[in-house]
C-alpha cells in the first residue's frame, strides 16, 4: 500500500505548484490525490470532493499523509488548486503514472468532447473543448485542450504528446474531420498506423474512392442485426491499392467501402455508403481486423463520453475559472481508467462501491516503487516572536531590550 501512495505522490511532484509559498498548508500532491480518490468514488464537484475527503477514515488519511493538526483541504482549497494547476502537466502526471508498466494497446481512438456548461466567453468557442485519446481497453491515455476551436491541431498535439513509446505499432482512428495530411504525417512520424474515414471534407479523395472498381471486388464481411426498433445489414469490401493509386489516396495501402442498410419499423429503408483509408498492409490486417477497428472507434462515443456525461454529470458542471474545466475532466478520465484497469466493466456501480467502502480506493492505485522521501507530516516551524524584557543599565536604570525567541 505504501508503494501505491508514494508512486502517486512522486508522479504529482512533477506538477508545478502555482501557489504562493506563504501560507501553504498542504503540499500540492495531497489535494490532487484527494481529488482523484474523490472522483473514483463518484464526487463531481469541488464541494463533493471536500466532503468526501473530510469523511475518509483517520487511518486512510494518515496513509495519505494528512496531518492531524492540518485537517483536510476545504472546498476553496480544491477550487483554487484545480483552477490554477497547469492542465497539461496534470494530464501528463496522471497518464505517466497509470501507464508506466502497462502493455501497449492495439488501437487508439481520438475524439473531441465539448463541456457544454463550461462557458468560455469566446465567440468562436463558447464552451470548453478537449480532445481525448482512449485505447481499445477503454483506458484514457490523455487529453488536450482545444484552442480557438481548432480541434485538428489539438488532435495532432495529442499524438505528439503520447509519443512513440505509447503509439508505435498501434493503429490510430479518428473522425473524418481529422483526415488530413498533417494528421497522417504526425502519426507516421511516431511509427503508428492509421485508419480514417473519407467524407466531403476531402472532395477529391472522396470522388476518387467512389470511382474505384468496387463491383469487381468480392464482399469480405457481411452481417445482420436487429435492435432499437430497426433491422441493419452491413457489408464490407476491401481493395488493396497499388503503388500508382497510393499517392492519390493519401499514401494508403488499403481502401474500405462499407454499405449499411437500415430498415426502421414502419418506415422505408435507407442505404448509407462510407469509405475508409488505412496504411495497414494487407498481411497485417484482413477484412475482419479492419471491421473491428471501425467498430472499435465508436467505443469512445459509447464508453467514455456517456460516462463523463451520465456518471459524472459533466455537461452540467459549470466550473469555468482558469483551468478548472480541463483539470476536472483529467480527474474524471483518470478515475474511469483506474476502475477499468481494476476490472470494472460498468463505471457507475464501481463508483458506488468505492464510495461505500473507502478502503477500496487505495487498491485502485497501481503498485509502484518509489525511493524518494514521499510526503512529510510535519508541523511548520513557528516564526520567531519578539519579546520585550527589562534589564538594568550600567547606571542602574532599567531599559527595554528586544530578544528574538523561537
Amino acid at each position: 500500500m505504501r508503494g501505491r501512495i508514494d508512486g502517486r505522490w512522486q508522479a504529482l511532484e512533477a506538477v508545478t505548484d502555482p501557489r504562493d509559498a506563504r501560507g501553504v498548508r498542504y503540499p500540492l500532491p495531497l489535494p490532487l490525490i484527494l481529488a482523484l480518490l474523490a472522483a473514483t468514488a463518484g464526487a463531481k464537484t469541488f464541494l463533493e470532493a471536500a466532503e468526501h475527503a473530510a469523511d475518509l477514515p483517520v487511518w486512510l488519511l494518515t496513509e495519505l499523509g494528512v496531518c492531524s493538526w492540518a485537517g483536510t483541504p476545504s472546498v476553496r482549497t480544491f477550487g483554487r488548486v484545480l483552477s490554477r494547476v497547469d492542465d497539461d502537466e496534470l494530464d501528463q502526471a496522471f497518464s505517466g503514472w497509470m501507464f508506466t508498466d502497462s502493455e501497449p494497446a492495439a488501437a487508439f481512438a481520438i475524439d473531441g468532447k465539448t463541456m457544454r456548461a463550461a462557458t468560455t466567453g469566446q465567440a468562436g468557442m463558447p464552451q470548453t473543448q478537449v480532445v481525448a485519446a482512449m485505447n481499445s481497453r477503454g483506458e484514457v491515455l490523455g487529453q488536450t485542450t482545444v484552442d480557438a476551436g481548432d480541434e485538428n491541431t489539438a488532435a495532432r498535439d495529442s499524438i505528439t504528446r503520447m509519443g512513440r513509446k505509447a503509439l508505435a505499432g498501434t493503429v490510430i482512428t479518428a473522425d473524418a474531420k481529422h483526415t488530413s495530411i498533417a494528421f497522417i504525417t504526425e502519426a507516421e512520424k511516431i511509427g503508428a498506423f492509421w485508419q480514417l474515414p473519407i467524407e466531403g471534407n476531402r472532395p477529391a479523395t472522396y470522388q476518387r474512392l467512389k470511382t474505384l472498381p468496387w463491383n469487381q471486388v468480392r464482399t469480405d464481411t457481411h452481417g445482420r442485426s436487429r435492435g432499437h426498433g430497426r433491422a441493419k445489414t452491413r457489408s464490407l469490401k476491401v481493395l488493396v491499392l497499388d503503388n500508382d493509386l497510393r499517392p492519390e489516396l493519401l499514401g494508403a495501402r488499403q481502401a474500405i467501402r462499407i454499405r449499411r442498410w437500415r430498415r426502421p419499423k414502419g418506415k422505408p429503408a435507407s442505404v448509407e455508403t462510407v469509405h475508409y483509408l488505412t496504411n495497414l498492409p494487407p498481411d497485417a490486417a484482413d477484412a475482419d481486423d479492419l471491421a473491428k477497428l471501425i467498430r472499435g472507434h465508436w467505443g469512445i462515443e459509447g464508453r467514455l463520453h456517456p460516462v463523463r456525461d451520465v456518471a459524472f454529470n459533466e455537461d452540467r458542471h459549470r466550473a469555468r475559472t482558469g483551468n478548472a474545466p480541463q483539470n476536472l475532466a483529467d480527474r474524471r478520465n483518470a478515475a474511469t481508467t483506474l476502475h477499468r484497469q481494476n476490472g470494472a466493466t460498468r463505471i457507475q456501480p464501481a463508483l458506488r462501491a468505492a464510495n461505500r467502502r473507502p478502503e477500496r480506493l487505495l487498491h485502485l492505485l497501481p503498485e509502484t516503487t518509489y525511493t524518494g522521501t514521499g510526503q512529510l507530516c510535519t508541523r511548520p516551524a513557528p516564526a520567531p516572536i519578539a519579546k520585550i524584557t527589562r534589564k538594568p543599565s550600567c547606571e542602574g536604570k532599567a531599559v527595554d531590550a528586544t530578544v528574538m525567541v523561537s
